[in-house]
């Protein structure tokens, strides 16, 4: 279940989402938008995560930014969400990086080896 929130006052096109044990939040700058994903990445959330990054890549970012370093926990289903807005990006020749990604995220993405076909900035 998506459930959405307003942001603070100076964020007016931000947002957060809430699915199942996945939090996103939508931080628009100047041209930027930096979506941060706390929690799981999985089948529950996986979905809403997905369908939010090709949301705001069919709005034409200059840049969109997913920070990592919140997620506790991804699995298959996060894994392809991942590579499917990955390959969304680079059809539509937008600029799509990952940040930071940590323990057991940050393990999967390197035996996998999808840390170096997804497009990470560190």
């Amino acid at each position: 279940m998506r459930e959405f929130s307003s942001m603070p006052e100076g964020h007016d096109d931000g947002r957060t989402i809430h699915a199942g044990a996945l939090t996103i939040e939508v931080v628009p700058s100047d041209g930027t938008v930096v979506v941060q994903v706390q929690g799981e990445l999985d089948g529950d959330g996986a979905p809403t995560l997905e369908k939010e990054l090709s949301d705001l890549l069919s709005a034409n970012p200059e840049s969109l930014i997913v920070d990592l370093a919140g997620l506790e926990f991804i699995d298959s289903i996060g894994l392809r969400s991942l590579l499917t807005v990955t390959e969304q990006a680079k059809a539509s020749g937008s600029t799509l990086q990952f940040l930071a990604p940590t323990g057991q995220v940050e393990n999967v993405l390197e035996i996998t080896e999808l840390r170096h076909r997804l497009p990470f900035l560190d």
